[in-house]
């Protein structure tokens, strides 16, 4: 885009008549990789089924920003909670581009429901990422801190209240950051 000064590709992973050669060659030359809102597991459904999940993974080894919007957030992590036919929770894999917790976002009003189903099916005091909303969240390695909102690492006590970790504020970014997730 003359607007950005680069090129912009903008495949949309999800669509029927996506053109799956060009979006691999796009998503291999990105820089910035970003995944927008909507439904978690229809996205990696549709990486999957469209043979992208390689590509993916290798951007998010080499692009310098993996952002995730929403549904694209929660995509970039390990897992996140799915439900079959009859309302079952279920643990769900993601596409594990950096992330590593399974992350929830604005869904503070309810007191994250989604990432209590699902911790309540992983093993005792497993974390999670919860990103409220407004919040902003950068992710280097095993690093996390908000750029913007109170975002918070949490996990379950034994007696089923919230263990929290509120997420340190984030100092101004470098002019050359190394790989970074921003969710």
């Amino acid at each position: 885009s003359r607007h950005l000064g680069c090129e912009v590709a903008a495949p949309r992973l999800t669509d029927p008549a996506l053109d799956v050669a060009a979006a691999r060659e796009a998503i291999g030359a990105a820089g910035v990789v970003y995944l927008d809102g909507g439904d978690t597991l229809h996205l990696v459904e549709a990486v999957r089924a469209r043979g992208l999940e390689d590509a993916l993974g290798a951007a998010a080894r080499s692009a310098l920003v993996i952002y995730g919007l929403s549904a694209g957030a929660c995509a970039a992590a390990p897992y996140t909670v799915g439900y079959d036919d009859d309302g079952a929770p279920r643990v769900a894999r993601c596409l594990s581009l950096g992330v590593p917790w399974p992350t929830d976002v604005h869904d503070e009003d309810d007191d994250w429901p989604e990432m209590r189903a699902l911790l309540e099916l992983r093993p005792a005091k497993e974390r999670g990422l919860v990103i409220p909303t407004g919040g902003a969240v950068v992710v280097d390695g095993l690093e996390a801190l908000c750029l913007a909102g109170p975002a918070e690492v949490r996990w379950l006590e034994e007696d089923g209240r919230w263990g929290v970790e509120p997420l340190s504020p984030s100092p101004p970014l470098p002019a050359a950051p190394s790989r970074r997730v921003v969710l």
